[in-house]
């Protein structure tokens, strides 16, 4: 992605989600991207391109789930392999059936 590519990111966001209101809550659904990022304690990573590729992914995870494939979103915004990796974890629906399996994969990537 060049530089941070976040601009594309919630640009493709806002294209996606549009005016659609997030699931049982009275809030814009790509929004709810933000509020990962917010909450994943990025001030603990200490290494900034490490941090920006969480933030890349946090923000990408739930188009995964709801719209594009992950290779359609790889060749879209160029991202790399630890980035798909990442994103197959924390998305339910690629290789994660809901429940048990998906918190698994994701606690066990921090054990790697």
């Amino acid at each position: 992605m060049s530089e941070s590519g976040l601009q594309q990111i919630l640009l493709l966001l806002r294209d996606l989600y549009g005016r659609e209101l997030r699931k049982g809550i009275y809030k814009l659904a790509y929004e709810h991207s933000n509020d990962v990022v917010h909450y994943s304690f990025l001030e603990l990573v200490h290494d900034s391109q490490r941090a920006l590729r969480l933030v890349r992914v946090g923000l990408l995870h739930d188009v995964v789930e709801d719209f594009l494939d992950l290779n359609d979103l790889k060749s879209r915004l160029d991202l790399d392999h630890e980035e798909t990796t990442l994103l197959s974890i924390l998305s339910r629906n690629v290789g994660h059936p809901e429940g048990l399996d998906y918190w698994e994969g994701i606690l066990s990537s921090e054990m790697r």
